[in-house]
């Protein structure tokens, strides 16, 4: 159970009791729910009734969008002269969602419109002249872009030299310039007055809607167009915060009541969903809203979501060949997978700080989800390019606290185009320029320091024990849905757990079962640490869920992660007290270590002096490699004072030691001279917090 993955508090300052005491009476909630808000940097009573119960009043004016007024108009005049609109759509669930947003409204008012989706394989990401040429030719004098357009500057540029009108709507980070069009509909510009910037396309496209049905005075039922961009919210892995949670939240409640758009409930049927939640359209319904488009062709999309066919039989049948569509992508995926997997771990990529890495043939509409896989993996920043010509795409994937598009823009004379967010980016590159871009994504991520990124974080809104999980628990935390990017699901640190009943379970005995008291603990992918749950207690990570099978609730806890106590391993308490004498604040953190493993320990926890330290020195200068058991017995010492012993003998150079199962191997470290273990300022922590933790006790 060697586990590097940091476990770390969600909320970054010290709690203050009485103040969340306060805030929870006046916001009209319980302690728990308060807290974990808190922590969230969610502390007014009014934003905390807003976030618990999401409302189309927590809807912003979409008039304070820049440029919202000069494209309302300009929409409406093409209404008046009955000029065809066009709308550019990405090719991804977002950008067909908000292309058929558009579509679905402008045909309600009666205005002609047709949507252009490129060819991902073909044209690539965003505007292209070729295509703008061909929409030219039939008679286009006025394109609306949803979900891309900010880096379009060129493309802009030819439009207005063809006397083509141009309304740009993204949610994408301006790259400088912004294009010369009409409109430029952009949260993230940087003369934005808009109160929340981070709106997906078919959230953008939504409030176009909205201004637009108010511009008509139309007062028109805009839930087909909320259902749609709700579901791309969630897909397009955009914050479920502030005004996006008020469009997934109402948006969702209102598809299980009736979803209105025949495609959007095709979709629904065809994946068996009973009831519809951010999991569903994030797992289920976004894979096969974004499988044609990586596929190549978007268009069945925008067929199925903004058809003009009512015929319920082929609504249906559009909906299976999506369906289809994200299986043949699941078995590409695999293969790409594989072959990269390969790669890296050929040429020992894993050893750099960002990943880079192509192969012919590798499906460009597939290496983005590639690319999450390897970065889950090795956790580092990814960048996987694919294609068979001289022009690769390339897809990137982060980690937190590495902005990958600052990365690629620190070397963006490498690219033909590149665009992206924080964690997420793409690109096109020549070929021969794969290595330099090698060279100088390491450089760059060297030069900022991501070395310290580089362990996963796990972070937890709240410790409990485990008899605190009942079905009041899930109850409380099911208020935070709907849950994503930005409104992780709270995540729950169990100590300490003493496991019982201990199985591997599913076919390749893959998953951990066990339970503590009362509450069944499952870990998907854990399986492998099923024989090492033999120590006295542990602590887990992870999700109290309320599970329904048969008419029967029970309550379950959906471990992610699993660590030896350090007070009941020797292992980890070794590493809890390298820990201590890396932190600024070891008191601080020790403190926590004990609230969260062990509440009532002991008054001296570690018992380890000069003494105990050079007889464990003696006994391993003597065997070398000894059982870990036998060590302790041989020391007469606690696993937690084993550990704290052998921490500081290596901090003061007198021994190199390895945990092998359960032997220790350890090496003698020669000297010159005598060393005085009493000056070594591990040696002085766990002592002084022994006798601190004596004072406090009244010892």
């Amino acid at each position: 159970m060697n586990n590097e993955n940091l476990w770390v508090p969600r909320r970054k300052s010290p709690a203050d009791p009485k103040k969340i005491r306060r805030t929870a009476q006046e916001a009209d909630t319980d302690l728990l729910t308060a807290s974990i808000l808190d922590a969230r940097g969610i502390d007014d009573p009014d934003e905390i009734r807003a976030f618990l119960n999401p409302s189309l009043k927590g809807l912003y004016d979409p008039a304070l969008l820049p440029d919202i007024q000069p494209a309302v108009g300009r929409i409406l005049q093409a209404a008046e002269n009955g000029e065809k609109i066009w709308i550019y759509a990405d090719y991804d669930a977002d950008g067909t969602c908000a292309g058929s947003i558009l579509k679905r409204y402008f045909q309600d008012c009666g205005i002609e419109t047709q949507v252009y989706t490129p060819n991902r394989l073909k044209e690539g990401y965003g505007m292209n002249i070729p295509a703008l040429e061909s929409l030219k030719e039939q008679g286009a004098s006025l394109i609306v872009t949803v979900d891309n357009g900010i880096a379009s500057v060129r493309e802009a540029e030819w439009l207005k030299e063809n006397g083509i009108d141009l309304i740009v709507t993204d949610h994408h980070e301006p790259q400088g310039k912004l294009p010369e069009a009409l409109a430029v509909i952009d949260p993230k510009r940087g003369d934005s007055v808009y109160p929340y910037s981070e709106l997906c396309g078919a959230g953008l496209a939504f409030k176009l809607v909205q201004a637009l049905d108010t511009a008509f005075g139309a007062d028109s039922d805009l839930t087909e167009y909320l259902q749609l961009a709700a579901a791309a919210t969630v897909a397009d892995l955009v914050p479920l915060r502030d005004e996006n949670r008020v469009i997934a939240s109402v948006g969702i409640d209102s598809m299980n009541e009736f979803p209105v758009n025949p495609g959007l409930a095709a979709l629904i049927e065809v994946s068996q969903i009973e009831t519809v939640t951010a999991g569903a359209l994030g797992f289920r319904i976004g894979p096969m809203l974004n499988a044609p488009g990586r596929l190549g062709e978007a268009d069945k999309v925008i067929a199925l979501l903004a058809g003009e066919d009512p015929d319920p039989d082929q609504i249906e049948m559009q909906a299976k060949e999506l369906f289809e569509e994200n299986e043949e992508r699941k078995q590409i995926e695999e293969r790409i997978v594989g072959e990269a997997k390969a790669v890296v771990e050929e040429r020992e990529l894993w050893e750099d700080p960002v990943m880079v890495l192509s192969g012919d043939g590798w499906h460009s509409g597939v290496i983005g989800i590639a690319a999450s896989r390897l970065q889950d993996i090795w956790y580092r920043p990814v960048v996987i390019a694919g294609g068979d010509g001289e022009i690769l795409r390339g897809s990137c994937r982060s980690i937190e606290g590495f902005n990958i598009f600052e990365a690629l823009s620190s070397c963006a004379e490498l690219f033909e185009n590149y665009g992206g967010h924080e964690q997420a980016a793409g690109f096109s590159i020549r070929r021969e320029r794969m290595p330099l871009l090698r060279d100088r994504l390491c450089s760059y991520a060297r030069e900022t320091d991501i070395e310290p990124l580089l362990s996963r974080r796990c972070r937890f809104d709240c410790r409990i024990r485990p008899v605190d999980c009942d079905e009041t628990l899930t109850e409380k935390l099911a208020a935070f849905e709907p849950c994503g990017i930005g409104n992780p699901a709270p995540v729950l640190l169990a100590a300490p757990v003493f496991p019982a009943s201990v199985r591997r379970m599913g076919r390749e005995g893959s998953h951990l079962s066990f339970k503590t008291g009362g509450l069944r603990c499952v870990g998907f992918g854990l399986g492998n640490t099923a024989e090492e749950l033999n120590m006295s207690a542990i602590a887990v990570l992870g999700r109290a869920e309320l599970n329904c099978f048969n008419g029967s609730k029970t309550v379950q806890f959906n471990v992610k992660d699993l660590k030896a106590s350090p007070f009941e391993d020797v292992q980890a308490a070794a590493k809890m007290a390298q820990e201590l004498e890396n932190a600024q604040k070891p008191v601080y953190l020790f403190s926590e270590y004990v609230r969260s493993y062990r509440p009532k320990a002991a008054q001296t926890v570690f018992g380890t002096d000069r003494d105990k330290c050079a007889a464990v020195f003696t006994v391993l200068r003597r065997n070398g490699t000894i059982e870990t058991a036998g060590l302790l017995k041989a020391s007469n010492m606690t696993p937690a004072g084993l550990g704290a012993a052998l921490a500081v003998l290596r901090s003061a150079g007198l021994i190199e030691y390895d945990f092998n199962g359960a032997e220790i191997s350890a090496q003698i470290v020669p000297q010159n001279g005598k060393t005085n273990i009493e000056k070594n300022r591990l040696y002085r922590i766990v002592t002084e917090l022994d006798a601190d933790r004596g004072r406090k006790n009244g010892s």
